[in-house]
C-alpha cells in the first residue's frame, strides 16, 4: 500500500516512494450522523450537508450574496419566486456542496479565490454529480462529488450530452428526493449517466453509493 500524507492545508493523500500524489485518490465528508468516502483512479473530492440552517432562507441568501459567484447568487435569488423559502434553501445547499467539493478536490480551502468559483457554469476539467436524499426522520441531505473529467489529464474538455446554461440543470432534472427515503445498506444506481461542465442533477452509473 502507499503511504499515507497530508498537504500543507490538510489534505489527505497516498503518495508513491517518490513522494508523489497516486492512486487510490479519496475524499472524505462527514455531516450529523452521516460520512461518505470517494475514491477514483482520479483526484476526487466531495461534500455532504444537512440540508438546514438557522436563520432558513433569509441566512442562506446573506451567504449567497458574501461567497456565491454572481450568476450563482441569482440562481438563489430566483428560486423564491419559483418555489419560496424551501426552493432558496435546496439551491443553496446543490451549490454549497459543490463548491466544496471542488476545493477539496483541489486541496485549495476555501481562500481568497473561493467566492470566484462558479459551478453553476462548469469548472475547467471536472465534472460534478449531486444528489438529495430525505433520511428516515425526514431530514433531507444533500452531497456532491467533483472529479476529473476524462480529459482533465492533457487540460482538454470532451463532455459528452447536452449543453445545459447556467442555473438550467439544477432545477430541471429529476433528483432522489426530497421524498424519497434510503434505508440502510441501499444503493443509489440508475440506467442513464450523463455528463456536463456544470453542476446537475445526472445520474450516477459509473459508482455504486451505500448509505449505511
Amino acid at each position: 500500500m502507499p503511504h499515507l500524507d497530508r498537504t500543507e492545508k490538510g489534505k489527505p493523500y497516498f503518495r508513491d516512494e517518490e513522494g508523489r500524489p497516486c492512486p487510490p485518490y479519496f475524499s472524505v465528508t462527514d455531516s450529523g450522523d452521516f460520512w461518505i468516502i470517494a475514491y477514483s483512479d482520479r483526484p476526487v473530492g466531495i461534500d455532504l450537508q444537512r440540508c438546514g440552517m438557522k436563520g432558513g432562507a433569509d441566512r442562506c441568501l446573506a451567504i449567497g450574496m458574501r461567497f456565491f459567484h454572481p450568476e450563482e447568487y441569482q440562481y438563489l435569488l430566483a428560486g423564491k419566486e419559483e418555489g419560496g423559502d424551501p426552493e432558496v434553501m435546496r439551491r443553496f445547499f446543490r451549490i454549497w456542496t459543490a463548491r466544496e467539493s471542488y476545493v477539496k478536490y483541489t486541496g485549495s480551502g476555501i481562500d481568497a479565490s473561493f467566492s470566484a468559483l462558479n459551478v453553476l457554469c462548469g469548472t475547467p476539467d471536472v465534472i460534478y454529480r449531486s444528489r438529495e436524499w430525505k433520511d428516515e426522520k425526514g431530514e433531507t441531505w444533500c452531497f456532491c462529488l467533483c472529479r476529473r473529467s476524462e480529459a482533465g489529464a492533457d487540460g482538454v474538455r470532451s463532455v459528452p450530452g447536452e449543453s445545459v446554461g447556467p442555473g438550467e440543470a439544477i432545477g430541471s432534472a429529476e433528483s432522489i428526493g426530497p421524498g424519497e427515503a434510503i434505508g440502510p445498506g441501499e444503493s443509489i444506481e440508475s440506467a442513464e449517466t450523463t455528463e456536463q461542465d456544470g453542476l446537475t442533477e445526472n445520474n450516477m452509473e459509473e459508482w455504486q453509493w451505500h448509505v449505511n
